[in-house]
């Protein structure tokens, strides 16, 4: 808890809060890019690509892709199109690229398969401080916390072991 005399405690908490998840959000997504790196993507063409992924044959919504990753929609065409130039992601239908939905192509998802192998191994410090049980925990309360705000869809939740 963090507290001063001149505010309530909550807000202190709630400071606190964001602070660990910017300074934590900031150490994750430097791990998934120098991860991604080694296959020539960044770190948000990487959750693109997983999303898409996710999402499976009836592919994603561009404005979805947008809200899911983060990003205003104009950010978001500019990366799809050049995702797709790559060939990394294929529309699956519409005229207008806004309307698209997008799927990860398979030379994709075999790259975050190659992501995924790196970043396991960069991740390992950190399994050994939150559990595997912490982390699905972490999860669920920053969902909850998402869940407040009236937004879009979010990134899935894999269960891992089902896959």
């Amino acid at each position: 808890m963090t507290t001063t005399p001149d505010f309530p405690d909550a807000f202190g908490d709630w400071v606190d809060l964001l602070r660990r998840l910017l300074t934590g959000g900031r150490d994750l997504r430097r791990a998934f890019g120098r991860a991604a790196s080694a296959d020539e993507l960044t770190d948000t063409e990487f959750l693109v690509i997983w999303a898409c992924h996710c999402r499976g044959e009836s592919g994603m919504a561009q404005c979805d892709l947008a809200e899911t990753v983060g990003l205003s929609p104009a950010q978001i065409s500019g990366l799809v199109e050049g995702l797709s130039v790559r060939g990394y992601v294929r529309p699956v239908g519409g005229m207008d690229r806004r309307r698209h939905l997008w799927r990860a192509a398979p030379h994709a998802v075999a790259r975050v398969r190659s992501i995924a192998g790196r970043f396991d191994e960069m991740a390992r410090a950190w399994d050994e401080r939150i559990s595997a049980e912490d982390r699905r925990t972490l999860i669920d309360l920053l969902a909850r916390l998402a869940d407040r705000r009236e937004v879009g869809p979010r990134l899935p939740i894999v269960d891992r072991e089902a896959a």
